[in-house]
């Protein structure tokens, strides 16, 4: 994905959601690894690319919830569900 501000703000002009990490798999590893990469100590959002663009229209994409399928257990998929929802 491009890394430069520039580049993604003139991207999100025509965009609404866009993906910013890996794609998730049937698994509670992947699932927090995505918590993981959004639970950063962000200490200056116009440095972080993703952060510096999201806001009313344009949001970051942290993958499908996976919620159902066999590979989270029902405490697991409560905690996905409950934290994409924010």
């Amino acid at each position: 994905p491009a890394k430069d501000n520039t580049t993604l703000v003139e991207i999100a002009k025509y965009c609404n959601l866009w993906r910013n990490y890996k794609d998730i798999q049937d698994s509670w590893a992947s699932t927090e690894g995505i918590i993981s990469y959004w639970s950063r100590n962000y200490s200056n959002y116009s440095n972080e690319p993703f952060q510096y663009v999201a806001g009313p229209g344009q949001w970051n994409d942290p993958d499908m919830i996976i919620g159902g399928d066999n590979g989270l257990s029902l405490s697991e998929a409560t905690t996905q569900f409950a934290l994409w929802a924010i």
